[in-house]
C-alpha cells in the first residue's frame, strides 16, 4: 500500500495538490512492482485564468479513482509488455454550481523487435463533460498529440495513437560523468494523431505529428537507475500554427 501526497503546476492550473491511496495487487513483475494496482486521489485545484476565461482565485476540487494492469518490467527500457488503465475523475468549482465528469481508458503494448530496439504502441480514448472549461480534453500537449498545443483546442471526447520506435543506441554501458554513470542512450523516433470533438460541433478537430527523443539512464552516485529524456514534436497536420514542442521528462510517454 503507498499513500502519496503530490503538488503541481500545469497549463490548466497555476497550483494543484493530491493527496491519494494506492493499493498493489497481483504477482511481482520485480522486486519492486506488482501487475496490479488501484488508486484514488482527491485535492484542489487553483484555476489559471490564462488558460480559458475565468475568475481569478478560482478553485476547483476534484478526485480521481482508476484501475491499471500493466505487465512491463523495467521502467527504463521495457522490451515487452503490455498497460491497461481506466479511470474516472469528476469535481466542481467552489462557490459555484459548475461541476465537471471524466472518464478514460489507455491501451500500451510494446513488441519486441531485437534486444536493442521495440515498437511501442498506445491508444487513448476520454471523454469529459460538464461547463468547467480548464477539465475538457486538449488535443494537443502531452496526453494527447504532442506536436499540436496544449491550449488552442478542447473537446468533449478525444482518441490519440502513438507509435514510437524505441531504439537502445547504448545499452549496459558505465561511461563515468561528473557525479554520474551513463549506462544507457536511447533514440525514439515516433508518429502520432488524434482527434477531439466537442459537444456542439458537427465535425472533430484533428491532429498529426512527428516526434524525435533522445533519453538517457543515468546512475547517481550508484543509486536506481533514472530515465532522463527531451522530445521535440513537429506538427504535420495540426489546427494551429507550425511550432514545434519541446517536452522534458523522467520517463517515457508511455
Amino acid at each position: 500500500n503507498l499513500y502519496l501526497l503530490a503538488a503541481q503546476h500545469s497549463v490548466q492550473d497555476l497550483f494543484s495538490m493530491d493527496v491519494g491511496y494506492v493499493r498493489y495487487l497481483g504477482p511481482l513483475v520485480n522486486r519492486r512492482e506488482r501487475t496490479q494496482r488501484v488508486f484514488l486521489t482527491a485535492g484542489p485545484s487553483l484555476l489559471d485564468p490564462a488558460f480559458r476565461d475565468t475568475e481569478t482565485g478560482a478553485v476547483v476540487l476534484g478526485a480521481n479513482a482508476g484501475y491499471v494492469y500493466d505487465t512491463r518490467t523495467n521502467d527504463t527500457y521495457a522490451f515487452s509488455g503490455r498497460r491497461l488503465a481506466l479511470g474516472l475523475g469528476g469535481g466542481s468549482l467552489l462557490g459555484t454550481s459548475s461541476a465537471w465528469a471524466s472518464a478514460g481508458a489507455t491501451w500500451v503494448e510494446l513488441i519486441p523487435v531485437h534486444p536493442r530496439h521495440v515498437l511501442a504502441t498506445r491508444l487513448r480514448a476520454g471523454w469529459a463533460s460538464g461547463d468547467v472549461e480548464h477539465r475538457l480534453l486538449p488535443l494537443g500537449g502531452a496526453d494527447g498529440v504532442r506536436a499540436a498545443g496544449e491550449r488552442e483546442v478542447l473537446g468533449n471526447e478525444r482518441v490519440v495513437a502513438n507509435v514510437e520506435y524505441r531504439w537502445a543506441v547504448v545499452r549496459d554501458a558505465s561511461l563515468p560523468l561528473p557525479l554520474a554513470w551513463l549506462s544507457e542512450i536511447q533514440v525514439v523516433p515516433g508518429l502520432e494523431a488524434g482527434a477531439v470533438l466537442r459537444d456542439q460541433d458537427t465535425a472533430p478537430s484533428t491532429a498529426l505529428g512527428a516526434d524525435l527523443g533522445l533519453y538517457t539512464v543515468l546512475d547517481v552516485f550508484g543509486a536506481r537507475p533514472t530515465l532522463f529524456g527531451a522530445v521535440l514534436a513537429f506538427p504535420i497536420d495540426t489546427p494551429t500554427p507550425f511550432v514545434p514542442q519541446v517536452y522534458f521528462s523522467f520517463d517515457h510517454a508511455f
